[in-house]
């Protein structure tokens, strides 16, 4: 009995030094998060601005695992008491279409254009963009990709320095919702970043955006604080600096498989002039 009190005695102490020693110190915590984002099958991000009384909240559900596929949510409130009004949209983008429909406009659904599906249209020489939009919005870069492809941008993003972190300066004790995470001070370097992300992009399948990308020329640092859970290694939000907007993160893996509304016929072109009458 005694040898077995021994040896659970010391397999707790060498889990718990793992833990403390290696799985939690903040280098592999980043670098945990990164790889982890690689491996998401379902994210959603949200970005909420504010200007005065006029507020906007966007919600992008990236669906990565099956059809690669952006649900947005917009909702534009503006709150001035004498110019009330307040529009939801929903869109959902596919590498093949491009669908919008008003939830809700002003709070009176009985608008004929309401809960509507509209369709892009392609024949007209409309290539779909809501996906595109929701794939580079952030330089924060999700998706579900195999090991060797995962493996091959991490590899890229560690020798080429793109993420520029003094790890002996994370802040491991700051806490959102009353959760601890660590923030780390992060500068990304721009020309290095634009290159990974557009075989970020190829390997995704988006072949004609990867090749915009990669022309794109963009250079400079951005410098941002990135919050991550590091229990969970997953990311809760990024800010760049110097600024009061931010984007975050949830529903990690979500198993929610969305679909384009189908036998759509009405464009989105014909929806909005409904709008308008």
């Amino acid at each position: 009995m005694a040898i077995l009190i021994v040896i659970v005695s010391v397999l707790a102490f060498a889990k718990w030094y793992w833990y403390s020693q290696y799985y939690m110190i903040p280098k592999n915590v980043f670098w945990g998060a990164i790889d982890q984002n690689f491996q998401t099958g379902y994210i959603t991000k949200i970005v909420k601005q504010q200007s005065g009384q006029q507020v906007m909240i966007k919600q992008d559900n990236l669906q990565f695992r099956g059809s690669l596929l952006a649900n947005s949510i917009v909702t534009l409130q503006n709150n001035s008491p004498n110019n009330k009004s307040l529009v939801v949209t929903q869109t959902i983008g596919t590498t093949m279409a491009d669908y919008l429909k008003y939830d809700q406009i002003d709070g009176n659904n009985k608008n004929k254009a309401v809960n509507v599906w509209a369709v892009g249209n392609n024949s007209k020489g409309e290539q779909p963009r809501i996906l595109n939009d929701a794939l580079v919005s952030s330089p924060i870069m999700f998706g579900y990709l195999n090991t060797q492809k995962r493996q091959e941008l991490i590899k890229n993003l560690r020798s080429q320095k793109v993420f520029d972190v003094d790890f002996g300066k994370t802040d491991t004790k700051y806490k959102i919702d009353g959760r601890r995470v660590y923030a780390f001070d992060v500068n990304i370097k721009l020309s290095s970043y634009i290159k990974i992300y557009s075989q970020y992009l190829k390997d995704m399948g988006q072949d004609s955006l990867a090749q915009q990308m990669s022309n794109a020329a963009i250079g400079g640092t951005l410098k941002a604080t990135i919050y991550i859970n590091p229990a969970s290694r997953q990311m809760v939000r990024m800010q760049p600096k110097n600024s009061d907007i931010y984007e975050s993160y949830s529903n990690f893996g979500l198993s929610r498989l969305v679909e384009p509304p189908k036998n759509v016929k009405l464009s989105i072109a014909r929806l909005q002039q409904e709008l308008a009458q």
